[in-house]
């Protein structure tokens, strides 16, 4: 394929066989040609599923059913390295999300830790109480660093602002005691350091 394994300048496009591809992902109506070692080196999943007595071990088409092939290509890109051992592309604020999920199902830790690492950044940034929005995200897919991040950012809000979001009443009975807790304390700090100034 010239486009992707003629020009090293260009990224892989995975539509034609290309530079020893042994392999085909079936997404929607889209055919991604790729190395079934490199989704084996990134992927226990996909390790099994060509070593083990699975029908992928001799098939040459994989279907991934109930995925979107954008999301797939977004995927093989960051797996893929360029000739100067980079990364097509990288982790971002707007394809971390989906990320987690297909990293999540194919056991990619070094992927699930890249995408940790950008939400993280993610929520510290979000203003007012709008990060909360997160925290059923977090439990989810079990981000324990993005969920420390929101207790803690959680714990700085006045109450009502707390008590104002969507996930006031939705929130797991543990979570909501930390924060609840943390206001509490960040209050009696406050007081405390009120009584002692008028003393």
């Amino acid at each position: 394929m010239a486009t992707s394994s003629e020009n090293s300048a260009a990224p892989p496009d995975f539509s034609e066989p290309w530079k020893c591809s042994d392999a085909v992902l079936v997404v929607e109506d889209q055919k991604f040609h790729v190395h079934r070692y490199i989704l084996a080196m990134w992927s226990p999943v996909f390790e099994k599923m060509f070593t083990s007595e699975f029908k992928e071990k001799y098939s040459c088409e994989i279907p991934l059913p109930d995925k979107k092939a954008s999301e797939i290509k977004e995927l093989l890109l960051i797996i893929y390295l360029n000739i100067s051992g980079k990364a097509w592309n990288t982790v971002t604020n707007e394809n971390c999300y989906f990320l987690v999920k297909l990293a999540d199902e194919y056991q990619m830790e070094e992927i699930f830790k890249r995408c940790e690492d950008v939400l993280v950044k993610l929520v510290s940034s979000k203003p007012d109480n709008t990060f909360l929005g997160d925290l059923t995200f977090a439990q989810t897919y079990k981000l324990e660093r993005l969920l420390e991040t929101i207790v803690n950012k959680a714990r700085q809000l006045r109450l009502r602002d707390f008590k104002s979001h969507e996930m006031y009443d939705k929130m797991d009975p543990c979570i909501y005691k930390q924060i609840v807790e943390g206001i509490i304390e960040k209050l009696e700090k406050n007081l405390s350091k009120h009584y002692s100034y008028y003393r």
